[in-house]
């Protein structure tokens, strides 16, 4: 889910990047060419249009597939619950089996050397 989202804000901030360049070169040029503002000023709200069209349809698109993802995920914890599990005894277990296999080797080694 992280990786996913990583992975999409990043190309998004890639594309952002390759039509702030694009909106920039050709503006220039064109403005090289015709020097009138208003034309200037058209071009530049059309690439935000269409770069902000683009982005979104980039984000809406990452996100319902998280949202897929997400209600794939819960649909299968419903279908196949995972049971809760005591640690806790499990653990007081494991300690008292290692105390007392710890406890027969000590006395075998005494019962060696003795």
């Amino acid at each position: 889910l992280l990786v996913t989202t990583a992975l999409s804000l990043t190309c998004i901030w890639a594309w952002s990047n390759f039509y702030s360049t694009l909106q920039s070169t050709f503006i220039s040029k064109w403005a090289q060419h015709y020097p009138s503002n208003d034309v200037v000023l058209v071009w530049h709200l059309f690439f935000t249009a269409v770069s902000w069209l683009f982005m979104s349809a980039l984000y809406y698109n990452q996100l319902d597939r998280l949202r897929v993802a997400r209600r794939n995920r819960e649909e299968f914890n419903q279908q196949h619950p995972i049971e809760m599990v005591q640690l806790g005894g499990i653990i007081t277990e494991l300690e008292q089996l290692a105390a007392s296999n710890l406890e027969v080797d000590v006395i075998r080694d005494r019962s060696v050397w003795v």
